[in-house]
């Protein structure tokens, strides 16, 4: 269903060129169209957001590095002793 953009409904009405009715008719229906579009942005948003939060999150902890040993003698030193 078509409607007027706003400016055309209000040259309309003070043109007397519709009825009530008819004028809220259509700004029902602009309503209806806004809310729609409305909704439909809110969507979109969630959905950004929602994939904006799983980058920053992430997936798995990294594997644990080995750490090395923090003594200066060898291996064979340490037998030896």
């Amino acid at each position: 269903m078509n409607h007027y953009s706003i400016d055309d409904l209000l040259v309309r009405w003070q043109r007397e060129n519709m009825t009530t009715e008819q004028a809220v008719g259509q700004i029902l229906q602009i309503l209806r169209t806004l809310e729609q579009r409305l909704r439909d942005q809110n969507q979109r948003l969630r959905e950004q957001i929602d994939q904006l939060q799983m980058l920053e999150k992430p997936t798995s902890e990294p594997p644990p590095t080995p750490k090395k040993p923090t003594s200066t003698t060898s291996k064979r030193q340490r037998r030896s002793s």
